[in-house]
């Protein structure tokens, strides 16, 4: 069992440093069968781990490291990439014979269907290598060759398209990762280490560069992953010299793309995919046929002079039919997003509502009886706090 103990530090627009200690250590992929191969994706709902093999097999873990399966499918075949949604498993694929699709099937591996971007020649797909789903269920899918980002329903429906800045239509940016976050904004890594971000639209927002000062080799970003506990978004760094990974580390930004600070050096695992949730970073390391488990505090992600985290309150708790977030009386009105979480990690409730009275009533018709997790979130403030519904 290999431990690495380090600090990640996050900025936020509006304080200073946020640390959390972190321990980092492989979870139980040898238990896998031995055709289990440098992972291509990785994803997680609820308590469920999924990986993506490159032998076009998905394997399912317990968030614990407990195997529990693993299924595939012929319409898998070039799968690149894995998102879970609920019961559903989205991939995207680059067949043997150049077919370029999105292969939705059951998280227990039963096929759904497929379908790949309508029309000429022109307008299909080229080179998809990555996809992510927003809260409306609309699909994007970012395709390297034609450095373009496709928008879809989650049935297929093509609803619009873009050209990433300083597309060419042909590896311009090489653009192979894509994330979405909870108010819909889109995010493209590129090959040369620049994060983009753009509205749901497709109109180009800001750009940073990933390039720390002082660094002696040359840099690659494996993967971006948002976080919507703490409202970050996370990027996966290898330093590089004569093609050899020599350490690694993770960037944290803000939604606005604004500071950037590099965490205590990892080993260099030359990691490929990782995914957040609320107390875990689990990460796909390729060199090692592995998944890595990075645990750390949820508390220690907020900011400790958050007026919101210190003020804001759930009234009544435990509640029975009805509750509200009682807010800072000079929090300003305005739009503001809470979800809420059960017990065993899944998000029952997640909305975009408007503060009234200081006030932010939350939905609470489609839950049972039960203890749940309440995240609230505006602008760069956050409040997390458990609730205890009665009926």
């Amino acid at each position: 069992m290999k431990t690495v103990f380090f600090t990640l530090f996050l900025i936020a627009n509006t304080s200073p440093f946020l640390s959390a200690q972190y321990y980092l250590s492989p979870i139980a992929f040898p238990q896998a069968p031995s055709s289990f191969e440098l992972p291509n994706g990785i994803s997680v709902q609820g308590t469920t781990v999924f990986a993506l093999s490159q032998n076009d097999t998905v394997y399912r873990y317990h968030t614990d490291g407990t195997y529990l399966s693993h299924w595939s499918c012929p319409e898998l075949e070039g799968a690149v990439s894995i998102k879970v949604m609920d019961d559903t498993c989205y991939f995207v694929r680059l067949g043997p014979s150049f077919e370029t699709e999105v292969v939705l099937t059951k998280s227990d591996g039963t096929f759904i269907e497929k379908w790949e971007r309508e029309g000429s020649f022109l307008d299909k797909f080229r080179k998809p290598l990555d996809l992510c789903i927003d809260k409306a269920r609309n699909i994007f899918v970012v395709d390297q060759q034609k450095d373009e980002v496709f928008k879809f329903t989650n049935r297929g429906s093509f609803l619009r398209s873009w050209v990433l800045e300083g597309g060419t239509g042909n590896y311009g940016v090489s653009a192979h990762d894509i994330e979405t976050d909870e108010l819909g904004y889109v995010y493209v890594l590129t090959e040369n280490s620049e994060i983009q971000k753009y509205d749901s639209s497709g109109t180009f927002i800001a750009e940073v560069a990933i390039n720390p000062s002082g660094e002696a080799y040359s840099l690659n970003v494996d993967a971006i992953s948002f976080n919507p506990y703490d409202n970050h978004l996370y990027a996966l760094v290898d330093s590089i010299e004569n093609f050899n990974v020599k350490k690694t580390y993770i960037k944290a930004f803000s939604t606005a793309l604004v500071n950037q600070h590099k965490n205590s050096e990892l080993r260099a695992f030359g990691f490929g995919e990782f995914v957040c949730t609320e107390s875990h970073l689990f990460l796909a390391a390729w060199s090692d046929h592995l998944i890595y488990k990075l645990t750390y505090s949820t508390t220690s992600l907020h900011s400790s002079d958050s007026k919101l985290m210190k003020e804001a309150s759930i009234f009544p708790n435990p509640a029975k039919e009805s509750c509200s977030v009682k807010l800072p009386a000079e929090l300003p009105v305005g739009p503001i997003s809470y979800r809420i979480i059960d017990a065993s990690g899944n998000e029952r409730v997640s909305e975009v509502t408007w503060i009234y009275n200081s006030c932010c009533p939350l939905k609470l018709d489609a839950l049972e009886s039960g203890l749940y997790t309440v995240q609230l979130r505006h602008e760069d403030q956050t409040f997390v706090s458990k609730l205890n519904i009665i009926r």
